[in-house]
């Protein structure tokens, strides 16, 4: 590769000393790197990790409790040298948890596109740092069938996904799995009899639940069935039987495992027996969950009635993924709260309330089988048919009963008296109409008592979800741990297939013989997670399409760059858009008091990819900013309602159009990777090389066309800032047609606070691309104004410029490529940032990956309390000082690579892995030292590191995580090396999951700008104080100045204000001035026995019960103050007296 001058990405802050300092390379520790799963003979997949928040004694697989001593330096000559240690021995460590499916039983093949084997769900937890792993097999279905083929074969128990979270000390997983026996489904649990009764009745008064957590009312019992592939052309794949939902609940406890009798462990993980959600009467497939400490977890998952769709999309992922489905497929929604979580019979299956138990102290020989269910699943998407009449007679054809029950009076529902019609008060069937069916027949389909159809045309997929706790204003302690329970914002969205609604026209309105069954639109909700909707619309996130002038073929009439004429639903009157493609949503979000905090407001930024030809066509990434209004209660309001998507022309916001319940936006989502053609084949400018475009909507070209053109050069522009190619348009509004050529796909990012980083690969022509003649590289934008500008890091966090290279190789010879510079100052406008640098058509991109410090979950500090209170005070100083607090500047990204060569065939082949860590926000990107000279300071090839690069082995699905300082990053991937059979079959063999740990040393990029210190008080799980116990609050502050200016110590003040006001009393038991530690007597802090009083001083002697508000700041040595951070306590004469007024907004505001 050439450069016109040989640098490398963001490198301007080292570029004058690039010569004697040397550049910043990739991690400095030794190559550490473990088998996971260590069954090379069985294929291995579904690799992700999460890690625990908090320190345990470190503790081998085989039990053996020692410090972990295995931090060794990278030595120049050796890859492997264990001679200088990098960190002394620690003797605490945090727990990793990893998940994966493994086939038990190889010799079965794979055939198709699907899974046909005998894998089942492992967890592998490693308490020493990623040195060891304990495996645990949580389905052991593999080699059990619940289904028998027309043929006789007992179909496997095969699982095809897992996924999981973690939260506090819990650990919660999921699956979906062709075995759909035992598992105790909650739905089996019958109303009328009499033991099963006396359990309804416990889990309503002692734990609270309603009719629609504790019985089937959407229809979730029935007999499991199967989908016959031979009748959609493959019978080469045959009879496949639907799949089911399981659970297990796993929890990390302190003390011996009484299961092993050689070791005495200090900790240990204990699970719950698995528990089945589901019957397998429609096809279950891709869980989705999330975990929120002290609110609980939930789970979502799509149901296709009619069986996996084998596909009909040409992009990644559309064939047999679950990305495509037939009408009627809905997202369903279950949960379990935190306080009910682990909650277990103690030794027997019969529901006794007496006999319950946390699962920490259960002593049975077998896993414990959970009390407290998860939640009855119920339909939160509108997608399946409801009939206005059910046949009594045949029982198999009655509606299931939520289509005429009225919940709104969900306590007066009758679970032996369900209705069987409509009446006037039903919710999903207050009126109908006669529909015809595509086929001819003539239906009674029931409206909505807000106007929906509910004909069942339409199949939603692929949910994609994050939990963000808040503490609401009627929070209770509801298991009296002493901890307020708190609740959760779910926001997720799914794809919708549109079948253009529920009508028989073309793409634009007209009428057609059949309903288009391609294409899809975003639909987005958010709820809290105890107070979910049902049979839920959703917002609609994807603006409608307007009409480019350059469409070739065009027979319909409409203005250029204007919306398509508005159509009028036959079905319910409404007016509806015609929209573009949208597909693949992803998101992210910041915590609710990051929202809060924020100067931007930014609560979540939704990422989709739409274009204008349905199947795997060229495409942008799209992000809608969700901003919380001036008037936003943390307590009570949800930063993430669709109602807060940052629009500047709604419609329908009166809920009066029933295509549009939520309202309409009709103002442009950021275009994140639009861009503006430069110049293409036998012509420049943006417009002129866009009428040479030559494809129609549908995707066809016209006949006659022997070449498509290609882009060679394009620029990224918002229309102020003066690059040189720019024309004055700002493309962050683009619609998706003008630049018709370019593709983006694997879109990912993340938010901290006002700070943006968004991701995703890109190519300049998707043409030449689906056959191998272009490339994908990988893309980074940044935001530092949640989302309203994108620019380089700005000078107060430590930018100080950038150099980007850019190459516009596309009709040149990889050995002929000139990079071309772009030169930035701090805080400018900036284009992508093309950090992998791939030239030539060899090697594309795949699926990127990404984690900020502390995890996707951000996680201020790794916490001491779990350990102090279950194990007992550390032997050492904790948190060890990369731990201690978050540093936001450092994050990670992995990305996969593709074999190019094979992408006319399908898909390319992934290869390898590379990773880099990017620093001062992402200014600076780390690079592979091999391809260093540190005589001459030349880059001699720009390259990431690599996680695994042998050429004969194949490696993706890479999960990663970070510590909070940035200095440790742990990544898990799938790997294999396959063979293609005479048949044409693949053979995959050694196959396992492999764990990797990346060490930094601390202050490898020493900042030499002055920066603000941050800090943050550290997690304290008591929230009420009680007087008449002379309880004292203790509160600590960590602190990091950011730079490294000044003499020590770095942090030289701390205040401390109690409701807004310094606090000052200081004797031996009160210290809350000037100290990272603040002590403080909840008498003296409500009111003191000497006459002192906090709240009004001097006026009454008696005490001011309530909730009362500690914030710190610090100042560092060079002056400069940080941001307060707070956290709020109750103070009641007794901890009895603090329940009846638990009402507070959120307790710990803690993130810097």
């Amino acid at each position: 590769m050439k450069l016109k001058k040989i640098l490398f990405y963001c490198l301007s802050l080292i570029t004058a000393l690039s010569l004697s300092l040397g550049v910043v390379l990739a991690e400095d520790g030794a190559l550490f790197r473990r088998n996971i799963s260590k069954t090379p003979e069985n294929e291995t997949e579904k690799a992700a990790i999460y890690m625990m928040d908090f320190y345990v004694p470190a503790q081998a697989s085989t039990g053996l409790v020692g410090p972990v001593d295995n931090y060794f330096l990278l030595d120049e000559d050796s890859q492997d040298d264990e001679t200088t240690s990098a960190y002394v021995a620690r003797n605490y460590a945090k727990p990793l948890i990893s998940v994966y499916i493994d086939d038990l039983h190889p010799e079965e093949e794979t055939k198709g596109g699907i899974t046909f084997g005998h894998f089942d769900a492992f967890v592998g937890v490693s308490l020493d740092d990623g040195t060891s792993w304990k495996t645990t097999n949580l389905s052991n279905s593999s080699d059990l069938s619940s289904f028998t083929l027309d043929s006789g074969y007992d179909y496997p128990g095969d699982v095809h996904n897992v996924v999981h979270q973690v939260a506090g000390d819990n650990i919660f997983v999921a699956w979906v799995s062709k075995y759909c026996d035992g598992g105790t489904p909650f739905y089996k649990m019958d109303p009328a009899d009499t033991e099963d009764v006396a359990y309804f009745e416990d889990l309503k008064t002692t734990y609270g639940k309603d009719a629609l957590y504790l019985y089937d009312l959407f229809g979730v019992k029935g007999k499991q069935g199967s989908v016959d592939y031979t009748l959609q052309g493959y019978p080469e794949i045959g009879e496949i039987p639907y799949s089911c939902v399981w659970t297990a609940r796993g929890k990390l406890i302190a003390g011996d495992d009484p299961k092993t009798e050689d070791t005495s462990e200090a900790t240990h993980v204990v699970w719950t027996k698995p528990e089945r959600l589901t019957s397998g009467v429609r096809d279950a497939n891709l869980p989705a969950v999330d975990c929120a400490k002290d609110a609980g977890c939930i789970l979502t998952w799509q149901e296709d009635p009619e069986g996996l769709r084998p596909g009909q999309g040409l992009g990644p992922g559309e064939g047999w993924s679950g990305a495509v489905a037939n009408g009627k497929t809905d997202i369903w929604y279950s949960y379990i709260s935190y306080a009910d979580f682990d909650d277990v019979f103690e030794d027997s299956e019969t529901p006794v309330a007496t006999e319950v138990v946390p699962l920490k102290e259960f002593t049975g020989e077998t896993l414990a089988k959970v009390y407290v269910p998860m939640a009855m699943p119920t339909r939160l998407t509108d997608n399946d048919m409801c009939k206005a009449f059910s046949s009594i007679t045949d029982t198999t054809k009655m509606e299931d009963p939520y289509c005429y029950i009225d919940f709104d009076n969900i306590d007066a529902i009758d679970p032996l008296n369900l209705p069987t019609a409509p009446t006037a008060e039903s919710d999903f069937c207050t009126t109908q109409i006669d529909w015809t069916t595509p086929g001819g027949s003539t239906i009674p389909i029931c409206v909505t008592e807000d106007g929906r159809v509910l004909n069942g045309r339409v199949a939603s997929t692929r949910v994609r979800l994050n939990l963000k706790p808040y503490s609401p204003a009627d929070a209770v302690d509801a298991d009296g741990d002493g901890v307020v329970e708190k609740s959760a914002w779910a926001v997720m969205a799914a794809e919708e297939t549109k079948a253009l609604g529920d009508m028989l026209i073309d793409p634009y309105g007209d009428p057609a013989e059949d309903p288009i069954d391609i294409g899809k639109d975003i639909w987005y909700y958010s709820f809290d997670m105890f107070a979910h909707p049902l049979v839920d619309q959703g917002g609609m996130l994807n603006q409608p399409a307007k009409c480019s002038p350059w469409t070739v073929g065009a027979t319909y009439d409409c203005a250029d760059y204007e919306f398509f004429p508005v159509q009028t639903d036959p079905l319910n009157g409404g007016d509806f858009y015609l929209t573009e493609i949208a597909r693949r949503f992803a998101l992210t979000t910041n915590s609710v008091k990051a929202a809060a905090d924020s100067e931007s407001g930014l609560a979540a930024m939704l990422i989709y990819k739409q274009g204008i030809i349905n199947q795997g066509g060229p495409a942008d990434i799209m992000l809608r900013r969700v901003v919380i209004p001036e008037d936003f209660d943390p307590a009570v309001d949800n930063p993430y309602t669709f109602e807060n998507m940052e629009c500047s022309e709604w419609v329908y916001t009166d809920g009066s159009n029933p295509n549009y319940l939520k309202g309409l936006c009709l103002s442009p989502a950021i275009n994140i990777s639009g861009s503006t053609i430069v110049e293409c084949t036998g012509t420049a400018g943006n417009d002129a090389c866009a009428a040479t475009f030559p494809v129609a909507d549908d995707g066809s070209i016209p006949e006659g066309d022997t070449s498509f053109p290609k882009v060679t050069e394009w620029r990224q522009c918002d229309g102020i800032a003066a690059i040189d190619g720019c024309e004055s348009d700002n493309d962050l509004d683009d619609q998706t047609w003008e630049n018709p050529f370019d593709v983006s796909k694997g879109h990912r990012g993340f938010l901290d606070g006002d700070f943006v980083m968004m991701m995703y690969a890109w190519s300049p022509n998707w043409k030449a691309n689906t056959v191998g003649n272009d490339h994908y590289n990988l893309y980074v934008r940044r935001s530092f104004d949640g989302g309203l500008t994108w620019t380089t890091t700005p000078g107060d966090l430590g930018g100080t410029g950038t150099i980007a290279t850019e190459n516009y190789c596309v009709s040149t010879a990889s050995s002929e490529c000139e990079g071309t510079e772009f030169t930035y100052a701090a805080g400018e406008f900036e284009q992508g940032l093309n950090v992998s640098q791939l030239i030539g058509n060899k090697i594309t991109i795949l699926d990127p990956r990404y984690t900020p410090t502390g995890g996707l979950k951000l996680y201020p500090t790794i916490r001491t309390d779990w350990l102090t209170t279950n194990i007992g005070p550390a032997s050492e100083t904790l948190p060890y000082e990369d731990d201690l607090v978050r540093d936001p500047s450092k994050y990670f990204m992995i990305y996969e690579t593709g074999d190019n060569t094979t992408v006319a065939e399908g898909e390319a082949v992934p290869l390898d892995l590379y990773y880099s860590r990017a620093t001062v926000y992402g200014d600076v990107w780390e690079l592979d030292p091999d391809w260093y000279d540190e005589e001459t300071g030349v880059i001699e090839d720009y390259r990431w590191p690599w996680v695994e690069n042998k050429a004969e082995i194949l490696s993706g699905e890479a999960s990663m995580l970070a510590n909070p300082g940035g200095t440790f990053m742990y990544s898990v991937w799938n790997q294999w090396q396959e063979e293609i059979l005479p048949d044409g079959h693949e053979l995959v063999f050694d196959s396992d999951i492999w764990f990797r740990r990346f060490l930094y040393l601390q202050d490898d990029d020493i900042a030499t700008t002055q920066r603000t210190p941050i800090v943050f008080i550290a997690a304290n799980p008591q929230e009420i104080y009680s007087t008449a116990d002379d309880e004292v609050i203790t509160l600590f502050a960590a602190a990091r100045d950011l730079d490294t200016l000044g003499d020590d110590p770095q942090i030289v003040e701390y205040e401390w204000l109690i409701n807004g006001q310094p606090f000052s009393i200081t004797d031996d038991t009160t210290n809350c001035s000037k100290d990272k530690m603040c002590n403080a007597p909840a008498r003296v802090v409500s009111g003191n026995w000497d006459g002192h009083q906090f709240t009004n001083p001097g006026t009454k002697p008696d005490y001011f019960y309530g909730w009362y508000e500690f914030s710190v700041r610090v100042k560092d040595n060079e002056g400069n103050w940080s941001k307060g951070v707070s956290k709020r306590v109750y103070i009641a004469e007794t901890i009895a007296d603090a329940q009846p007024y638990s009402v507070h907004i959120p307790l710990l505001i803690a993130n810097p």
